[in-house]
């Protein structure tokens, strides 16, 4: 495989291999006794590949995991009524202990040799990519992006009202008024949870798109 230097180079495939690599290498560090106690405490989210002016730059989001485990599906909001939002505060000392790690780790070893790595929380607009993201989110306002159209679309910011299926075959149902449009994460390309947006309130009465 050639040297990721671009987002486009990052498939589906790739970036699971690349998340695994991250997380086994934080594992590595955890268990060489790590100099902050809160870098045990700490698991790699996700990360993703942009270009700041044509050079790569490799973000990792870091956080705490949630302070109780999200239900697993399938469930809604009429079962489910609060969002569950990841711990994300961490010292800029242990921020610098995994950066430092990970520079030193083969992790990194697909990634261009001209790489920035920058190391931190997800931020205020969250990726979500796992079962127990999605089900925490259940709720909130997100915004989606699909590999393939659905309901003639691509792009949807909605609310997600409930997540079907199972862990390994979730389908995400987004409310948009009076609208439900049902999107396996499978299609998905992108997602993220957006706290901070003035969301819709709930419908009792919906129609599927």
């Amino acid at each position: 495989m050639s040297k990721l230097k671009v987002p486009s180079q990052v498939s589906p495939g790739v970036h699971a291999s690349v998340l695994e690599s991250l997380r086994t290498s934080l594992e590595a560090l955890k268990a060489s006794g790590p100099r902050r106690e809160e870098v045990l405490q700490i698991r790699v989210r996700d990360w993703r590949l942009t270009t700041d002016e044509g050079r790569p730059c490799l973000q990792i989001d870091l956080d705490k995991g949630y302070p109780q485990v999200p239900p697993f599906p399938p469930f809604s909001v009429e079962t489910f009524l609060k969002p569950i939002l990841p711990e994300t505060r961490m010292s800029l000392d242990t921020c610098m202990e995994i950066h430092h790690w990970l520079l030193e780790s083969k992790a990194l070893d697909n990634f261009d040799d001209e790489l920035c790595v920058q190391v931190g929380s997800p931020g205020p607009e969250p990726t979500l990519r796992e079962c127990p993201d999605f089900c925490a989110s259940v709720g909130l306002m997100v915004r989606v992006e699909t590999q393939i159209p659905v309901s003639d679309r691509s792009k949807f910011t909605a609310k997600l009202t409930a997540v079907l299926g199972t862990e390994k075959a979730l389908i995400l149902v987004l409310s948009e008024g009076s609208i439900d449009v049902e999107i396996p994460v499978l299609q998905i390309k992108t997602a993220h949870a957006l706290p901070f947006h003035v969301g819709a309130k709930n419908k009792k009465s919906r129609k599927k798109g």
